[in-house]
């Protein structure tokens, strides 16, 4: 199965790692410095901007990547748990 997290990138589910509320973490210090690591690190694989509702944790080739996602994090969690379900 795979989740489509926005901007034309499918994931299969099974790399998925986890799925963050992207505003909720801008108020905790340590998950800034995770995203600065990553962005620093070459482990965040598109854009952060004024879109961006989720950070999709994915793992690839045994390492961890972090997509932006312009997609809520409550509707990827759905989609996650009932790929077969359609969201509106």
């Amino acid at each position: 199965m795979f989740l489509h997290i926005g901007s034309n990138i499918i994931i299969p589910l099974k790399n998925l790692i986890g799925i963050i509320d992207y505003p909720s973490s801008l108020s905790s210090e340590i998950n800034q410095e995770f995203i600065n690591i990553c962005r620093e690190e070459g482990f965040l694989k598109n854009q952060l901007n004024e879109d961006v509702k989720s950070l999709v944790l994915v793992e690839e080739d045994n390492k961890c990547f972090v997509y932006c996602s312009p997609i809520s994090s409550v509707t990827l969690y759905k989609r996650a748990n009932n790929p077969f379900e359609t969201i509106e």
